[in-house]
């Protein structure tokens, strides 16, 4: 039996969905890759909604994917339903201070995005 990569069922599952928004998350996915001011601003973000202390600069110690991996494994490990309620209670109002318009309205999105990275 054929077993398809992890990558292939999740771009499929993105698909069925809402075909519209996998084109935007493709080109977010793009641009955290690239731009090192929305890398920046992702990692400020999930920080903030996980609960670490306010951060206002950078300072990386690896690639962005090392950096962000932890904090995508801290969130995908919390199921508690009001925790993730107040995570993205959080990750909202630091999106909103960061005035960075292209990371996601959720969250879960922006893990979701990060993950395909």
């Amino acid at each position: 039996m054929f077993i398809a990569p992890k990558r292939i069922l999740l771009l499929l599952l993105l698909l069925l969905p809402a075909p519209n928004s996998l084109l935007a998350q493709s080109s977010l996915a793009e641009s955290l890759s690239q731009d090192d001011a929305l890398q920046d601003a992702a990692i400020i973000a999930v920080r903030s909604a996980l609960g670490a202390r306010k951060q206002t600069a950078v300072v990386r110690r690896s690639t962005f994917i090392v950096e962000i991996g932890m904090y995508i494994a801290t969130y995908r490990g919390t199921h508690n339903s009001r925790t993730l309620e107040n995570i993205q209670n959080r990750y909202a109002a630091a999106r909103a201070e960061l005035l960075e318009p292209r990371l996601p309205a959720t969250m879960e999105e922006l893990v979701s995005i990060l993950e395909m990275l």
